[in-house]
């Protein structure tokens, strides 16, 4: 099991599946952004694209993130998400994303979703807010990053 970011320069070659993997998660959005509209913030910079791979030709999972600026914090914020058996890669995807999280000074990490994640997301320490799971650093683990 293998979870990666994955730079723009990769795109054209999982924009295909990772399309496929996103697909039913966009859906859910109810038309507030396309496959398109994702393509285009994720070349921008704006969106961060994440994928697991069974091994290097079996991808099993994409999400995507963003950087949340709010005016007191920023949090990693988990857009959208999809795959097959994600209960099989989901934990290795959230360790790396909460170190990308604290290595870019996020106060937390963050889902703004389906009240299905509350059920998921709480077997990995995380609190649901008004239908918002969310996860905040303590001073202790933002210190061990820093050392």
């Amino acid at each position: 099991m293998t979870v990666s970011f994955i730079p723009p320069n990769v795109f054209p070659h999982v924009h295909e599946v990772a399309t496929s993997l996103l697909e039913s998660a966009v859906a859910q959005a109810h038309g507030r952004e396309t496959i398109p509209d994702i393509w285009y913030r994720l070349g921008r910079g704006e969106y961060q694209l994440w994928m697991a791979f069974e091994d290097e030709d079996t991808p099993l999972g994409a999400l995507v993130t963003r950087l949340e600026e709010y005016p007191n914090a920023r949090m990693l914020n988990y857009l959208y998400v999809g795959g097959d058996d994600m209960a099989s890669w989901h934990q290795e995807m959230l360790d790396i994303l909460e170190r990308f999280a604290k290595d870019n000074d996020c106060a937390g990490m963050e889902i703004i979703g389906r009240k299905g994640w509350e059920r998921f997301m709480k077997k990995f320490g995380w609190e649901t807010k008004h239908i918002v799971c969310e996860k905040f650093f303590t001073d202790k683990e933002k210190e061990d990053v820093a050392a």
